[in-house]
């Protein structure tokens, strides 16, 4: 797979990478336009290898872009995160403590969670039960995930 590491002069190159096929064209279009019959032939190829050459820059440029994302550390923080989020199979254990570290409140089990301001929304995937804590001031939301269902 074609792909130029991101750098400062990286710029410069798909700079000059998609220019170079827009002047060509360019230059197709201005000798298709100059006169004699024979000039229109050469002005259209000559348009043509410019297109293609656009194409073909861009479809590097896109390469390049998705292969530098698929190699880079968010791209892997990110499947991680999804992996762990919509995992069925994960059992997890939560724990809300208070302002002097006392668990309150303890479960454990196959659950995903949603948190927004105050509120955090557990629901198991076993049972399907809703939970919904809410967490004080001065409260610890800890969750943990233990294991994959079948794994040890």
């Amino acid at each position: 797979m074609f792909h130029i590491e991101p750098t400062p002069l990286s710029l410069w190159i798909w700079i000059f990478i998609i220019a170079v096929p827009i002047i060509v064209g360019l230059i197709g279009y201005f000798v298709y336009f100059s006169g004699s019959e024979l000039a229109k032939k050469i002005g259209l190829v000559i348009l043509a290898i410019g297109v293609l050459g656009f194409i073909t820059a861009v479809g590097l440029g896109i390469s390049s872009k998705y292969y530098n994302y698929t190699h880079s550390a968010q791209y892997n923080k990110d499947k991680k995160a999804k992996e762990i989020e919509y995992a069925h199979k994960q059992i997890r254990r939560i724990d809300i403590q208070n302002y002097k570290g006392e668990t309150t409140y303890t479960y454990t089990g196959n659950f995903g969670f949603d948190h927004k301001g105050r509120n955090l929304t557990l629901v198991d995937n076993d049972t399907a039960n809703k939970i919904t804590l809410y967490i004080g001031d001065n409260d610890t939301a800890i969750i943990t995930d233990l294991k994959t269902k079948g794994n040890k």
